[in-house]
């Protein structure tokens, strides 16, 4: 099976964080963006980013 990359990305603000690889779907270990993100929900600016793993050919 083939190895993928993943990156990990912010759904709020898009920002993005290091990449890890999988050979059979998202890595397990949780995905993690550095910094504070300006754009979530709360309107607060020193919230975390709520990264999710995207696939990276």
């Amino acid at each position: 099976m083939p190895t993928m990359k993943y990156i990990p990305r912010c759904q709020w603000c898009g920002k993005t964080g290091a990449s890890a690889q999988s050979s059979n779907g998202a890595p397990r270990q949780t995905p993690k963006v550095p910094g504070k993100c300006q754009s979530h929900p709360s309107g607060k600016p020193n919230m975390p980013h709520s990264p999710q793993w995207e696939p990276r050919g």
